[in-house]
């Protein structure tokens, strides 16, 4: 997973530091962190929803996507998620799986219309455990994602509405790549991702990020957590991080369900500002 170059990120994260905020981010931060120790991120379920599942093409490979579609007429925001090098869970043509991979089942609760891309797929494969081929096929990964991204964008029911993403390890390094490219995207949770320290945003303000990681990751070292977010905030970007005492670059189920809230009122916020 670590496409960082590690003697780059302790020079850069010691000699940059932490830039001061604005008072309007450091309000933003103090709502949020309210929130999530007052447990909102738990908060009743609003919405029913169906579930779905579509095909799409991408460089010549057949993609499974999972649709979780919060039920009534009107338009609802969309997060893309992007799971892991593991891969997804497997699942049956037609049939609602009965796990989350993390956390879809909340979110669509929470009436976001939520799109979940197998997009491994796009490569040929179910998993890509090695590091030198997530380097090597980065790009390839990168146009898989932003093409899925685009086809979710142009579904009926998340038309005009903001765009969050939220990513799991290989997917929060690709999640958080798009978020500087792309425009659109309003706000993005990643857990145990990072950055490569070579990328360059062209958006003019980045999206305010939500960071979860393990203290105890050794496949993704929180090290690199704090750099992402030192290079948001030099690039004028919000961010709020959270490090679990404990835990490693496999979240236990209890800690994960916290991101997941978490995750929630983060996107709930934002798509309310």
């Amino acid at each position: 997973m670590a496409w960082l170059q590690w003697s780059k990120v302790g020079q850069h994260f010691i000699m940059q530091g932490k830039n001061a905020v604005s008072l309007r981010d450091f309000c933003l931060l103090l709502i949020i962190f309210s929130a999530v120790f007052a447990g909102i991120g738990n908060a009743r379920a609003e919405c029913a929803y169906r579930y779905s599942q579509r095909t799409s093409v991408v460089q010549g490979h057949k993609v499974i996507v999972e649709i979780y579609q919060p039920e009534g007429l009107r338009t609802f925001p969309l997060v893309f998620m992007l799971h892991g090098s593991a891969g997804a869970l497997r699942i049956q043509p037609g049939v609602e799986p009965a796990s989350d991979n993390f956390g879809e089942k909340m979110l669509a609760s929470h009436c976001f219309t939520v799109v979940f891309p197998h997009y491994l797929e796009a490569l040929g494969v179910e998993s890509l455990l090695s590091q030198g081929e997530m380097r090597a096929r980065s790009h390839e990964l990168l146009h898989a994602v932003s093409q899925l991204l685009d086809d979710a964008e142009a579904l009926p029911p998340v038309r005009d509405r903001p765009v969050f993403l939220f990513c799991q390890s290989l997917g929060g390094y690709l999640g958080v790549t798009l978020a500087l490219e792309r425009p659109e995207i309003a706000a993005v949770s990643e857990i145990s991702g990072g950055l490569d320290v070579t990328a360059v945003p062209t958006r003019k303000k980045l999206p305010p990020l939500l960071i979860s990681q393990g203290e105890d990751d050794r496949n993704v070292p929180a090290a690199e957590g704090k750099w992402l977010a030192s290079f948001w905030r030099d690039h004028g970007g919000v961010v709020s991080e959270h490090y679990y005492k404990g835990q490693t670059h496999y979240i236990s189920s209890d800690v994960l369900r916290e991101m997941v809230g978490n995750t929630v009122q983060f996107f709930t916020y934002f798509h309310q500002e």
